[in-house]
């Protein structure tokens, strides 16, 4: 997209759009871009000047240089005077979210600290320490939100935290996780809040005030027994059911996480230099940290934003949970929001899986098998309906039973007691469908209906989330916590790990791991292990 001659109104716009950011200091000192005055001079004369003091001094500093990829080609006019002031306008938060890591260095004997720099796509960030450098990268991005993203979803958080839990019961230590729900986190949305933070993330001009109108316009009406009510304007709150509204309230709350990591009271990831503080998918957001004290520093964080963006806590289900907890030195402290206790549980629902603070599946997987039973035992008058069609039988069975009983089957494995377990709930359903005895063989009746085991379809989706995370980028938690090297210090039983899952599936469908992950394509890859699933089903029958 080029523009092939300079617009005189653009020029004019520019000019204004440039003097109301500088009246009101919207952009940061450290920026240098396209700005009046200010040019590449005073950014190599700054970086020089800073590192040969500094030289002198005898002391180090930690440079990181980035540069974005194709930054104009993102959206903006090649060749528009104004596309460089809207692109100063729209990356000028990265400075700001490194600057509040506070990891920067002195300038000589001032009070002035300066953490990062940046020109047009070009940043340096610098630092006294190492360490400190790393805090700087890991602000420039921000992986801890998956809620309504693409190829993100809940696999991937349930998996980060069971990974993490697991690796830091491996090395003897525990982590202390809060678990917060928003009480009706879309209807209770603070409008005006929402179009702060939309003009923070550079959502302006015509595009800003459209969003607005449309929920400024929002009205509804209650029906009762046929007759409708007046109608009544709606102030507050993202439209339900809309396409609009996921992505606005991701907007809304996404700040929740950088508050809570200021903190600096996260969990380190094995050997990386990765450290998580909080996960947010949608309104479900979960805290974690190497003491409770820190834990109860960042409540305190997540508590004073909800109070600043007028969203409200349900404390009665959120929860406390110590993973590996001492049992010879039990955890005494006790957290609060404001002034009412949270309470702390050996278990917790987070999307819509179970964590136990034994950092083990088995709850999850006993409480599945034991809805998977009951749903069955429902739906007998359906399955067991001489009247009906096997296939229309068979629909049910795998659109209503088997789903739940999958469900984040990549993530989760348990020990051969709770797995048969899971089993029995398939067949439980599938035996009705046959009107067979409770006796008859699983294989069986598996073959008769053309349907696999369970753990079949665990096996083939935890291979398919390996070959994922190894096309996702480096900078992903999922991939991090999964390439991560964990410290072995067992204490007590210790979890099913999922590395050691993984290769034990490639030894049961007899592949080599590093050949399947070769495979061209996910659907050729999908094909392979369907392949393998179906011979080892068949193995089992002649059996």
């Amino acid at each position: 997209m080029y523009w092939r001659e300079q617009n005189p109104f653009c020029e004019l716009l520019n000019d204004r759009i440039v003097g109301v950011l500088e009246k009101e200091h919207s952009i940061s000192e450290g920026q240098a871009g396209f700005r009046k005055k200010k040019g590449c001079v005073d950014h190599a004369f700054t970086v020089g000047r800073i590192i040969q003091g500094r030289k002198g001094a005898g002391r180090p500093t930690n440079c990181f240089f980035l540069e974005v990829k194709k930054a104009y080609d993102s959206g903006v006019p090649q060749g528009c005077t104004l596309s460089p002031t809207l692109f100063q306008v729209f990356i000028n938060d990265l400075l700001e979210v490194v600057e509040a890591v506070r990891k920067g260095v002195k300038v000589g004997d001032t009070e002035t600290s300066v953490s990062g720099m940046l020109f047009a796509g070009d940043f340096v960030g610098v630092s006294d320490t190492p360490e400190g450098l790393q805090l700087q990268i890991d602000a420039a991005k921000n992986e801890g939100q998956a809620g309504f993203r693409k190829k993100k979803g809940c696999v991937d958080h349930a998996f980060t935290v069971g990974r993490i839990i697991q690796g830091r019961k491996g090395a003897g230590r525990p982590t202390n996780c809060f678990f917060l729900e928003v009480k009706k986190a879309y209807d209770t949305v603070w409008r005006n809040g929402l179009w702060k933070q939309l003009s923070k993330y550079g959502i302006k001009g015509k595009m800003w005030r459209v969003l607005k109108k449309m929920t400024e316009c929002t009205k509804s009406a209650v029906m009762l027994d046929g007759e409708l009510s007046k109608f009544f304007d709606i102030e507050q709150g993202v439209p339900q059911g809309c396409t609009l509204s996921p992505t606005l309230f991701q907007v809304f709350i996404n700040d929740l996480l950088e508050v809570v990591e200021a903190v600096r009271k996260g969990v380190k990831v094995g050997d990386t230099e990765t450290s998580v503080s909080g996960m947010l998918f949608a309104d479900d957001f979960v805290g974690m940290s190497d003491t409770p004290e820190g834990l109860q520093l960042q409540i305190d964080a997540a508590k004073k934003f909800t109070d600043k963006w007028r969203l409200s806590a349900n404390v009665q289900k959120s929860a406390v949970m110590v993973c590996n907890e001492n049992k010879e030195e039990p955890v005494e402290h006790r957290w609060k929001w404001g002034i009412e206790e949270i309470a702390v549980v050996d278990q917790y629902t987070y999307l819509g899986v179970e964590i136990a603070k034994d950092c083990s599946w088995n709850a999850h997987m006993s409480k599945v098998a034991e809805k998977g039973k009951a749903r069955a035992g429902k739906l007998h008058p359906i399955l067991a309906n001489r009247h009906l069609d096997t296939r229309i039988k068979l629909t049910v069975l795998k659109s209503v039973i088997v789903p739940p009983l999958e469900y984040a089957g990549e993530v989760w494995e348990g020990n051969k007691k709770v797995v048969k377990e899971l089993e029995a709930a398939q067949m439980k359903a599938a035996k009705i469908i046959l009107g067979c005895s409770r006796r008859t063989s699983n294989a069986a009746v598996r073959a008769e209906l053309g349907i696999q085991s369970l753990r079949s379809g665990r096996d083939a989706r935890k291979l398919t989330w390996q070959y994922r995370m190894c096309g996702m980028g480096e900078e992903r938690l999922s991939r991090i916590v999964w390439e991560a090297k964990w410290a072995n210090k067992k204490r007590g039983r210790q979890p099913t790990e999922w590395v050691k899952v993984v290769e034990d599936v490639c030894k049961g469908l007899d592949i080599g791991e590093n050949e399947t992950l070769q495979t061209e394509g996910l659907q050729g890859f999908k094909e392979n292990i369907s392949v393998a699933c179906a011979e080892r089903e068949e193995q089992n029958l002649r059996k």
